[in-house]
């Protein structure tokens, strides 16, 4: 079983969330900053990973 925080969010879920691009997730991901999970040829991002940037972000 999946828990909450770690639910995976679309790239529009994530951008949204994060209040940027979807070119800057992209690099982002690049970099190492936030990195992707890929399913079916399309990314996600863990809701965990999108918290915890928030919280460094904010």
């Amino acid at each position: 079983m999946v828990a909450t925080s770690d639910k995976l969010l679309t790239i529009d879920e994530a951008a949204k969330l994060l209040s940027v691009s979807k070119m800057t997730l992209y690099r982002w991901d690049q970099n190492g900053i936030l990195k992707k999970v890929e399913i079916g040829g399309k990314r996600r991002y863990r809701k965990s990973d999108i918290e915890r940037l928030a919280g460094c972000k904010m």
